[in-house]
Formats: C-alpha cells, structure tokens, sequence
C-alpha cells in the first residue's frame, strides 16, 4: 500500500524537475573518479542519523 502512494508521488517529482543547462554539452566523469565521494557520502550519513534521532526522540516523546 504504502508504494502505491510513493512511487506516484516520486515520478511526478522526477519530472517535474527542470534539466540543468548544458547537461549534453558537458564531458562524461572520468573512470577513475567514482560517482559518490566522500564528502557526499558523509553528509548522506550525517542526514540519516539526524533524521534517525528526530524519529526517535519523537518516539520516545510520545
């Protein structure tokens, strides 16, 4: 039930996005650099667990 109401909602959004200009125009990323580095993939870590302690200390509120 509950992809039935994400999934939707997640395809609008995806198109509603505009591209970004000159995205053909640009050179593709090299081989040896890889798509998530670390700086992303710290700030995805840190967003998780901020996220993770919200929903919990609303737990434990309630």
């Amino acid at each position: 039930l509950l992809e039935m109401v994400i999934d939707p909602v997640c395809a609008l959004v995806f198109e509603a996005e505009t591209a970004e200009k000159n995205v053909m125009r640009r050179p593709p990323r090299s081989r040896g650099k890889t798509m998530v580095d670390f700086k992303m993939a710290l700030f995805s870590f840190v967003q998780g667990a901020v996220a993770s302690l919200l929903i919990a200390g609303a737990l434990l509120y309630v």
